[in-house]
């Protein structure tokens, strides 16, 4: 096990089974108080951060030093056919 902070400001919402690694930041983004909002599943790598009104979609990974700030990120299937 490591320690080690996780910072979320108290108007993040959070569905189920979400998992953050340590040094990670759920907050506010600039001089707003829009709060990111994570769906069920979503997995926040080491020192990633999400900051501002972010809508993070089912059973996303955020990877590690990663910066969110972007309105909407959804979960894309690629299939590739075989030759």
């Amino acid at each position: 096990m490591h320690i080690g902070s996780v910072l979320m400001n108290g108007r993040v919402t959070v569905g189920k089974d979400c998992s953050f690694h340590i040094n990670t930041a759920l907050v506010a983004g600039g001089t707003s108080d829009d709060v990111p909002c994570l769906e069920d599943g979503v997995v926040v790598g080491i020192g990633a951060v999400v900051l501002g009104n972010v809508h993070v979609a089912r059973n996303v990974a955020i990877g590690a030093n990663a910066v969110v700030s972007r309105r909407y990120i959804t979960l894309f299937w690629f299939y590739q056919e075989e030759i």
